[in-house]
């Protein structure tokens, strides 16, 4: 099992279950399988990929594909829309 951090940005904070998570602020400590990349980790979450603009772990963007490692910072964002 592995440990990390995750920081929901903009309105994904409102898009997660509260029942599913304990929400600190605008992040949440979970405990996850060693295998996990970001994908199951949306999954776990319940938001849809299309939900997700950018993803950041320790600070540097990734893909959905990334493995997580224990102690890992995962930044969640929306897409953002302009005009």
């Amino acid at each position: 099992m592995i440990r990390v951090k995750v920081y929901l940005h903009d309105s994904l904070k409102e898009k997660v279950k509260e029942d599913k998570v304990a929400m600190k602020n605008n992040h949440l400590y979970l405990e996850l399988e060693a295998s996990t990349i970001i994908r199951d980790l949306l999954d776990y979450l319940e938001l849809d990929e299309r939900s997700i603009g950018l993803v950041v772990v320790n600070k540097k963007q990734t893909t959905l594909d990334k493995k997580l490692q224990n102690g890992d910072i995962v930044g969640l964002f929306s897409p953002l829309a302009g005009g």
